[in-house]
């Protein structure tokens, strides 16, 4: 009768790695082994194997994955499929497809991975949490209904600039009233203000000038807040606001 032992596992950040173990012995004394491994990296998959027995050792290695050319350029890719998805998010370098480990963004916001189901929803979301500091996603997650055979672009719009949190002063009266768009120089909207005053937003300049107009008593009042962006590293600014009326 024969003793067989297996053993596998995964590991890794997002189980991109896994291996594998397995021996056996018979009663007649011959025992067997082997060893096997696959590393999924953004672009390709890596495996390996190795085997032993009596007579013999065994040993083989691959490479698998593709090369997809799309709208935005030419993608690799760790996965083989006839149908695909790119995933475009530009400046978002880096960030994980959630539900691809270890597919990654590359340097210009592109990466492809397999439809699963042609002709139904696909659903593809991003993890924010590896978004370059001055970078923001518009959303993270969105549908696409390929054909079959085909390639589709899934493209999530993102905001490049300095994200701002700004307080109000304590020495500087009450803040803005929750809900109140806030907009730059140029008027476009930056951001909102919040619970207590609080306004997050995002910028493309260091220095300058945020607005926003109240309606007191059907006067309108246009607040000016000045702000500087004294620190680039940093992923958010913490800047105390006053705001200066202007009629």
């Amino acid at each position: 009768m024969a003793e067989q032992v297996l053993l596998a596992g995964t590991a890794g950040k997002r189980q991109q790695i896994s291996w594998g173990i397995s021996g056996t012995h018979s009663e007649l004394g011959d025992s067997t082994g082997s060893v096997s491994g696959q590393y999924l990296s953004p672009w390709t998959t890596v495996n390996a194997s190795a085997g032993m027995g009596r007579d013999n050792r065994t040993f083989s290695s691959g490479v698998s994955g593709a090369v997809v050319a799309h709208p935005y350029g030419v993608t690799l890719t760790p996965y083989t499929s006839d149908t695909w998805v790119v995933v475009n998010a530009p400046n978002a370098v880096g960030t994980e497809v959630s539900s691809y480990p270890g597919v990654k963004l590359d340097r210009w916001g592109n990466a492809v991975i397999p439809a699963s189901m042609p002709y139904q929803r696909n659903p593809v979301s991003l993890d924010p949490k590896d978004l370059p500091d001055h970078v923001e996603l518009e959303s993270t997650s969105q549908n696409v209904v390929p054909r079959a055979g085909a390639v589709v672009v899934a493209e999530f719009a993102t905001r490049q600039g300095y994200a701002l949190l700004l307080v109000p002063n304590p020495a500087g009266g009450d803040g803005l009233p929750f809900g109140t768009t806030v907009t730059d120089s140029q008027g476009n909207a930056v951001g909102m203000v919040g619970q207590g005053g609080t306004i997050y937003a995002r910028v493309s300049d260091k220095t300058g000038q945020l607005f926003a107009t109240v309606n007191d008593l059907e006067k309108a009042t246009t607040c000016i807040m000045p702000f500087k962006v004294t620190d680039e590293k940093k992923a958010m600014q913490e800047i105390l606001y006053t705001c200066s009326k202007q009629k």
